[in-house]
Parts: C-alpha cells; structure tokens; sequence
C-alpha cells in the first residue's frame, strides 16, 4: 500500500501491523504463545490488537493528516493543535484505562491476557505507547497509568526484544 509497515518474506510482500504480527507468531513461535492456537484465545488477542487500533484511529489523521486524506487547507495546524490536546487529555486516557482495567484484571500477569508470556497484542499496544507517548514530548502531559508504565518496561525488559533494540542501536 506504498507505506510501512511492509515486510518481504520470500518475495512475498505482507503489509499491515496486525497481520506482519500473526504471520511471524504463526510461522516462527512453536510455542504458539504469541498468537494462540486456540481460537477462543485467538480471538482475544486479536479484540486486544483492534482495540489498540481504535486507541490509535484519531492519532494517526492529527499526526499524518495529508496520508489520512486532510489536507492543510481542510485541517490547517490551529484546528490540528487543538484536537491534539483533546486527543492528549481525553480520548487517549480513556483508552489507557480501558487498557489499566484489562491488566489489572490478571494480579498474578503482566501481560494483556492474562498469561505467563506476551502475546502479539502485548508487542503491539507496548510499542504504541513507548513510540508514541511515552518516548516523544508533545507539549501535553500525557499521565500514563503505572500498571501501563510498568507492561511498557517489562516488555522492553525482555531478553530478545532488548537484543533487538541493541542491534538497532548499531544499525544492523
């Protein structure tokens, strides 16, 4: 679809977050943890991943508005401004306490389904929350619950996602 992410395995090209994600859990994690074989479990995952993109449906117009079809003439930077404080200081901590609720639900997990081990949601929602509001300063305070601050470092925590960072840090 002309943008990221895009994965190519084989000479076949996979496009889409949620889908790269299934696809890597599906054909490199035998312990079947990541995605579950379970469709019950499965189906959970995936609510978890379309609840993050829901989280994240109006972020991505007010940071890429042109992509999304708003061009500056439609949207122009004060209205673009303004939504992005609402955006900051009210639908984002709606849906963070969606998200505080679903781990909290679990005393005994760390994770969004309540499991010994990460699945894909884990690795989606993490990534969305460091990347987006937790790594950048967009002249909002944005609280992040701790239950959610402490999800976001357990899963940079672990042993091969904090190989994968390191390895990005030099560039390979």
């Amino acid at each position: 679809f002309g943008q990221v992410p895009c994965l190519i395995v084989d000479g076949v090209e996979l496009f889409q977050s949620a889908a790269i994600l299934r696809y890597v859990a599906r054909r490199y994690d035998a312990s079947g943890t990541l995605y579950p074989r379970d469709e019950g479990a499965a189906a959970q995952v995936d609510g978890l991943i379309d609840q993050v993109k829901d989280m994240l449906q109006g972020w991505g117009p007010l940071r890429y508005r042109e992509r999304f079809g708003f061009p500056k003439d439609l949207f122009p930077d004060e209205a673009q401004e303004r939504c992005q404080i609402y955006y900051l200081s009210d639908t984002l901590p709606r849906h963070l306490d969606y998200f505080a609720k679903v781990l909290q639900a679990e005393p005994g997990s760390q994770w969004l389904c309540g499991g010994a081990q990460p699945t894909i949601a884990d690795f989606l929602f993490a990534t969305a929350i460091q990347t987006n509001f937790i790594a950048k300063d967009w002249g909002v305070k944005v609280d992040i619950p701790p239950v959610i601050a402490a999800h976001v470092a357990a899963l940079y925590a672990l042993p091969a996602v904090k190989a994968f960072k390191a390895a990005e840090a030099k560039g390979k």
